[in-house]
């Protein structure tokens, strides 16, 4: 059985799931625009709104993926 995540805040791959809550919140890093870091905190496993930027890209070569 399969059951996908949902919400806006993951739209696109390159998620990676925390394997603890962080103060009672499931917790996510992902890359939301392909380019930056976000973290996403969420009550539920399956449902994600809210994404914070946490690290741009300073130099070229970070761009690449």
């Amino acid at each position: 059985k399969f059951i996908t995540l949902n919400g806006p805040a993951v739209q696109n791959k390159g998620m990676a799931l925390f394997p603890r809550k962080i103060n009672g919140l499931y917790a996510m890093l992902g890359r939301q625009d392909y380019e930056n870091i976000y973290v996403m905190f969420s009550d539920h496993l399956h449902f994600w709104h809210n994404a914070q930027l946490i690290l741009k890209p300073t130099f070229p070569w970070e761009f690449i993926q």
